[in-house]
C-alpha cells in the first residue's frame, strides 16, 4: 500500500474556512507574561479536510536532510532502522509514549515526495523542512496527551496555549497514523506531521519560534 494512499483520511494542515493562507502569520511572537499548555480533549481537528500527506504534493520542499537535537535508536524495535536506498526514510529514529502507553514511530520520513516508492512527505523530516516543529515539542504533546481518532488510521495529538483570560493564542497538533501496510518492517507509520496554529486554528506557515523555546511545550512550557 503507498503511503499517500493508507493517509488520505487525516485533517491536513490547509488553512480554516478556506482563507488565503498567503503570507498570512499568527501570533510569531512570544505569549502573554503567564499562560499554561492544556490538552486538546475535542472528538475532531477544526481545519480544512485536504490531507497534508496528499494535498502538500504540489509544495513538495527539495532541501537537503536535517538533524533533529538528538538521534537516537536505543527504543526502536530491531529491523526498523538500517534500511538503505530510498527505504531509509522508514528509519525509526525514536519512539513516544502517550498517556495511554501507546508507542508512536518517529521515523526519518522526507520532506518531499519519493515517487520510486510511491511515498509523499510524513515524518520528522516533513515536520521539521515544512512546519518547522522541533522534535522535543512533537514528544511534549505526544507524551502529555490522549490520542483522538480521526478515522482511517489516523489520530491527533493536540495541545493549546491558554492565557489567564481563558484566551487561546496558540494550537499545536500533531498526527499519527497506525496502518502497518505501508513500512517495509510492517510496525506502525508513526507521526505524519506536526504543525501550529494561530487563534481559532488559524494557518501559520511554520511555528512561532517560542513554540520551540523555553515557553513551549518541548520547554516545559506552561509558566502560571
Amino acid at each position: 500500500m503507498s503511503l499517500s494512499v493508507s493517509i488520505a483520511g487525516f485533517a491536513g494542515d490547509d488553512p480554516v474556512n478556506g482563507a488565503d493562507p498567503s503570507g498570512y502569520v499568527c501570533s510569531p511572537g512570544s505569549p502573554a507574561s503567564s499562560g499554561v499548555w492544556l490538552p486538546y480533549t475535542g472528538p475532531v481537528i477544526a481545519t480544512g479536510d485536504s490531507g497534508d500527506g496528499v494535498s502538500s504534493y504540489s509544495t513538495d520542499l527539495n532541501s537537503a536532510a536535517v538533524s533533529p537535537s538528538f538521534h537516537t535508536y536505543a527504543s526502536c524495535p530491531a529491523g526498523t532502522f538500517g534500511f538503505t536506498g530510498n527505504l531509509a526514510v522508514w528509519d525509526c529514529m525514536t519512539l513516544s509514549l502517550d498517556l495511554s502507553g501507546h508507542k508512536v514511530f518517529i521515523r526519518e520520513g522526507t520532506a518531499k515526495r519519493i515517487k520510486a516508492i510511491n511515498v509523499g512527505p510524513f515524518g520528522y523530516q516533513h515536520m521539521k523542512q515544512k512546519h518547522d516543529m522541533d522534535l522535543d515539542t512533537a514528544f511534549y504533546i505526544i507524551q502529555n496527551t490522549h490520542a483522538i481518532s480521526q478515522g482511517n488510521d489516523s489520530y491527533l495529538y493536540e495541545e493549546y496555549f491558554q492565557d489567564p483570560t481563558g484566551g487561546i493564542d496558540q494550537w499545536v497538533l500533531v498526527f499519527e497514523n497506525r496502518t502497518t501496510q505501508a513500512p517495509p518492517d510492517h510496525h506502525e507509520i508513526g507521526l505524519i506531521t506536526g504543525y501550529c496554529q494561530g487563534p481559532g486554528h488559524s494557518f501559520e506557515a511554520t511555528c512561532p519560534s517560542w513554540v520551540n523555546g523555553p515557553l513551549g511545550p518541548g520547554g516545559g512550557g506552561g509558566f502560571i
